[in-house]
């Protein structure tokens, strides 16, 4: 388990760095990209499932206050394993397709609304497919259990295709939500680079 976590760890920092330096993200929206989504993905599901509890008369009324308490512990507990490198991964396709839209379309051009939309759309559209092809990989090699370890970060609930599915979603629609929300802030400027080469040392 130890391992398990230092390389969902060092995935993160990894894409971090990859995110500050190559895609131009500025550094604090990187942290809130790549830590927030993750979040925001276990509220949904967690909502889920204490909706169909709920439903189902195994639970009581829980106050917003427990809710937010339970999911942030959960968050706690399983973002080491297992939502720390598929946050990332997301987060970083998210970006790449904000990115490939953006030379494509010129989304600022479009209304707020419609941009919104648009930003969650893929967001959620590159989420459900990285559950896909995260399931495909552990049909595929279900006889490497240090791959399926991995993968689930030792919580093999997670493989659970409508879990991973509705978690990695949320994620990509947050984190599709955020880039639209911050739009050119969220970039570095690249006459800030320009800027700084010609400095005098």
């Amino acid at each position: 388990m130890p391992i398990v976590v230092a390389e969902g760890w060092a995935i993160l920092i990894v894409f971090l760095v990859a995110s500050i330096i190559v895609l131009r993200v500025r550094w604090k929206f990187a942290l809130l990209l790549f830590f927030v989504g993750p979040f925001m993905g276990t509220l949904v599901d967690s909502l889920f499932s204490i909706l169909a509890l709920r439903l189902a008369g195994e639970i009581a009324v829980m106050h917003l206050r427990d809710l937010l308490g339970f999911v942030f512990m959960v968050y706690l507990l399983e973002f080491p394993l297992a939502l720390c490198p598929n946050g990332a991964f997301i987060a970083v396709l998210v970006l790449l397709a904000y990115i490939w839209l953006e030379g494509l379309f010129n989304l600022a051009l479009l209304p707020a609304s419609r941009r919104f939309a648009t930003g969650v759309l893929v967001g959620g559209a590159v989420g459900a497919l990285f559950a896909a092809l995260i399931m495909v990989l552990v049909l595929v090699v279900q006889q490497n259990t240090e791959f399926v370890e991995f993968v689930s970060g030792g919580v093999f609930d997670r493989l659970d295709f409508s879990t991973e599915l509705l978690i990695s979603v949320s994620t990509g629609a947050v984190d599709g939500a955020l880039i639209v929300i911050f739009g050119a802030k969220c970039f570095r400027p690249k006459h800030l680079d320009v800027a700084m080469e010609s400095a005098p040392t």
